[in-house]
């Protein structure tokens, strides 16, 4: 039989496994081509070849799994609700440890225009939110009218005040999955909570964060190592029907002497609920009690009021546990 050529496609980030490939292949009298799959590439590379070819393939192990991707991965979409800014910190250390270029949609900016988020089934997405009693918000939902995916792969992550965050993760992945997604990771993370800051205070902390990070760097390597997510059947926590949302009973007040009616709170608020054009008032149908106004205004004047607040952290210090730890579904 007469040969053509000798590929060598490998994948050697320490130069290691490309010392051992180039000595085999020292042996073989083949002209040869090389594919080095460890120097990243944005277009990747046609790898074809004939009968008569002969071809090696070379990774260092990982975890007793093979390196490198077959799936060529496009884009890692970061969609969040994250009107404290605790969310958006755990997103963005999952994603930190992906190997993909990302794209975030904040979905705790107000916006009448609702964006348009699709995407095709060799992305990524990341769902964060924050658990609102037990709940997914329903301002995030709002957005999802214009939300499409195509089979892509998806993750879910909650961070919830060390209550309980109950039937959030079901309830969100049933939401992604009737759009077009396959969840193949889903994680719960404890934080502070965000009204009774002494609950889980200073949340995530670095061992969390050490959690965090642990969770991004499993679902990359789920990226790598897998051709497609057919097979995945990801279960979650959660009950269906969902536990009933029993509303938003805190309202922040104004302190009329303090606000200078500047708007960062209008501007600030995602569910919409303060007037541009008279910022001390909020509507109470529309208020999701985030406390994002209350953290956006730098004059103080956006307050909880004594016996709410007193009567709130009797229950939820009773109710938290500022020790859980994070779950996560791989």
């Amino acid at each position: 039989m007469k040969m053509n050529e000798l590929g060598l496609v490998y994948f050697s980030p320490t130069g290691t496994t490309r010392k051992v490939i180039m000595e085999v292949a020292r042996n073989i009298d083949l002209k040869s081509i090389s594919y080095d799959l460890s120097i990243h590439k944005e277009k990747k590379p046609s790898m074809q070849f004939k009968s008569n070819d002969f071809v090696l393939f070379a990774i260092p192990v990982y975890g007793g799994r093979r390196s490198f991707c077959f799936m060529k991965m496009n884009e890692l979409g970061l969609v969040y609700f994250s009107p404290t800014g605790t969310t958006r910190k755990v997103i963005m250390e999952v994603a930190r440890n992906i190997d993909l270029k990302s794209i975030s949609y904040d979905l705790s900016i107000h916006k009448e225009k609702k964006p348009s988020m699709q995407f095709k089934s060799n992305d990524f997405v990341l769902f964060a939110i924050p658990v609102y009693g037990g709940r997914v918000p329903a301002t995030f939902l709002e957005y999802f009218e214009n939300l499409k995916g195509d089979n892509t792969p998806a993750a879910l992550i909650a961070t919830y005040g060390c209550r309980e965050y109950e039937d959030a993760l079901l309830e969100l992945k049933n939401e992604v999955e009737s759009r077009g997604f396959k969840v193949i990771g889903a994680g719960a993370f404890p934080v502070q909570h965000s009204m009774v800051r002494q609950i889980g205070l200073s949340r995530p902390n670095k061992e969390d964060m050490k959690v965090i990070a642990d969770f991004g760097v499993q679902l990359n390597r789920k990226l790598r190592n897998e051709e497609d997510f057919a097979h995945v059947d990801l279960h979650v926590p959660g009950n269906n029907p969902y536990k009933k949302f029993g509303g938003s009973s805190i309202v922040p007040k104004t302190d009329s002497t303090l606000c200078i009616e500047c708007k960062a709170c209008a501007k600030a608020c995602p569910a919409g609920a303060i007037s541009m054009d008279d910022p001390k008032k909020i509507d109470k149908n529309k208020c999701i009690s985030c406390m994002k106004c209350v953290y956006s205004c730098k004059q103080k004047a956006r307050y909880i009021g004594k016996m709410k607040m007193n009567a709130l952290e009797k229950k939820l210090l009773k109710a938290c546990d500022s020790n859980k730890q994070a779950e996560t579904f791989l």
